[in-house]
């Protein structure tokens, strides 16, 4: 630990809106461990006996043990991942309950400690003013307009009627762009299928199909979440893209987001083929559908440079997910994260673009009203923090006037006047930008707790009907006719008798003089009518039933 944290003045947390507050006691609690350990006993020990106030020069006492703390991201963006709301640094609860309360609690101490704050509003990768620009920073607050809407619309794939785009840029946006997806299941079956189109097309080409080598049988009943995201299965072929998932290597920029393509697979001197759970030494891989990993000794995967996660060479954001689950309401972020990917809303497409009320969703969170909370105190301490630094010239305007020299200076050039007003637009915001006040958020009304099979009678039986029996429906020929009348009274009380005496079964059987021997009668879509059941050209024969009962 020394020697990887020596020399170290400065801590730089980045993407703060997917930290939680646990982890921020973890930092806090190693760094000053690390003091403690490694430089309070050399410094300050001795310092003790000759004055103890004074003792500690060190620092381990100290929040983050003295060392400087830099942290930076953007609220707007995602929430921690499979996080409860009440641990994010949004909310300002204490924990109550639980027996991480202690350092969930500490963190949120520590956070709420910060006094400097200075807020970075300019935008750097849409640059310059546009309608989507104007549009990401409305989806950002959930200040979306429905004109904002049918603008993404006019880029939507799946939108026949509204979508914009030539057949050449779909062709591009389906072919040769990243596909973003709201579930991880429909990434999974695009990347397979993906994968599987261009295999055939071309020659000499297969998919070599990796199966894990487990240790242990037990592993079977876990998911790849428990194991860090590894697949049991892996499909790979030369020249399939991949994209790193965790930080592999850093300093070699192989981080999390890193793109390249598979050039090959070393194979082992000797590997034996596998077929689920046995290993058969003499089968081939296409025998056993695969072959265990222990087959492969190396991947080779070339990863030309770190881009990052802006995808300038166009991006295509599908957002079908199952109906069970709202993805911009339970993921507040999601949407602005997978639309403002790249720098110009020509290189950007969509799939299944919801309606306006699916993205207002997210107003009615709890992350949402912590965050517009939230974003007024930081307003407020950074205007508290820039009338220090620049000694009382902290007003918009003077802002305005310190980015132009500075970007001036750096280009070599002046800024144009649509530029030094799109500047000042995203300087002189302040908090979450107001709602645009629609009032035909359609009303959803409470679910009948009654059931399917309730009508107007309020009965669990079915719509009424009379049945009107033909003389030919015993062998099968015809089918008996429904009308739109209801029951007798004498057929009503009966069937309020039985029910009564808890012997609604019964009330399937009834006299019916069809072919001359009772019957059981089941309607076409399966409902029983009148309590007779009717299927058409088939009826069942129950005389012994009857008998019995």
């Amino acid at each position: 630990m020394d020697e990887e944290l020596r020399g170290m003045c400065l801590l730089e947390i980045d993407e703060l809106s997917m930290t939680e507050k646990l982890i921020l006691a973890h930092v806090h609690q190693r760094l000053q461990q690390w003091r403690m350990e490694l430089y309070h006993g050399r410094h300050c020990r001795s310092r003790a006996e000759v004055c103890p106030a004074t003792a500690c020069v060190c620092g381990a006492r100290l929040p983050f043990g003295g060392v400087k703390v830099v942290l930076a991201g953007d609220f707007g963006q995602l929430p921690p991942v499979a996080v409860p709301p009440e641990r994010t640094l949004l909310c300002s609860k204490a924990k109550s309950v639980g027996q991480d309360r202690r350092d969930v609690n500490l963190g949120l101490r520590l956070f709420q400690q910060i006094r400097v704050v200075f807020r970075l509003r300019r935008i750097h990768r849409q640059v310059g003013q546009s309608l989507y620009k104007e549009s990401l920073l409305r989806l950002r607050d959930t200040a979306r307009t429905k004109e904002d809407v049918q603008l993404w619309k006019s880029h939507d794939l799946t939108d026949v009627a509204a979508c914009t785009l030539t057949v050449e840029e779909r062709k591009f946006f389906e072919g040769k762009c990243v596909h973003l997806f709201c579930e991880n299941r429909r990434a999974g079956q695009f990347n397979g299928r993906r994968l599987g189109e261009d295999v055939a097309g071309k020659e000499n080409s297969t998919i070599l199909r990796v199966w894990s080598n487990d240790s242990t049988p037990g592993v079977e009943r876990y998911t790849s979440e428990n194991y860090g995201g590894l697949k049991r299965v892996l499909h790979l072929a030369e020249g399939a893209p991949v994209m790193l998932t965790t930080n592999l290597r850093t300093v070699w920029n192989l981080v999390n987001g890193a793109r390249g393509h598979v050039v090959s697979v070393v194979p082992a001197e000797q590997h034996p083929a596998v077929s689920g759970d046995r290993v058969e030494p003499g089968a081939s891989a296409a025998e056993v559908g695969g072959v265990s990993a222990t087959a492969a000794e190396y991947v080779i995967v070339d990863f030309p440079d770190y881009v990052g996660l802006t995808l300038s060479s166009g991006c295509v954001f599908n957002m079908e997910h199952e109906p069970t689950w709202s993805p911009f309401k339970q993921m507040c972020g999601l949407a602005f994260v997978g639309f403002s990917r790249v720098t110009d809303f020509a290189m950007m497409a969509f799939k299944h673009v919801p309606d306006y009320w699916s993205f207002q969703s997210m107003v009615d969170t709890d992350l949402f009203r912590w965050r517009a909370e939230l974003e007024q105190r930081l307003d407020e301490l950074h205007d508290r923090t820039a009338e220090i630094m620049f000694e009382g010239r902290a007003s918009v305007q003077e802002d305005v006037q310190r980015h132009r020299a500075w970007s001036e200076s750096l280009k070599g050039a002046q800024m144009s006047p649509e530029q030094v007003a799109d500047l000042t637009h995203m300087l002189s915001l302040r908090g979450v930008l107001p709602q645009p006040g629609y009032t035909d958020k359609p009303v959803r009304r409470m679910a009948s707790k009654a059931g399917g099979g309730r009508t107007k009678r309020k009965t669990m039986r079915g719509a009424t009907a009379k049945t009107t029996s033909l003389p030919d429906v015993g062998d099968g020929t015809r089918e008996p006719q429904c009308d739109a009348g209801g029951l007798s009274a004498d057929e009503d009380a009966y069937y309020a008798e039985l029910h009564e005496e808890e012997e609604l079964e019964k009330a399937w059987l009834l006299r019916a003089a069809c072919g001359g021997a009772p019957q059981i009668l089941v309607n076409s879509d399966g409902v029983r009518r009148c309590g007779l059941l009717y299927q058409p050209s088939q009826a069942y024969d129950v005389a012994s039933t009857w008998a019995a009962q």
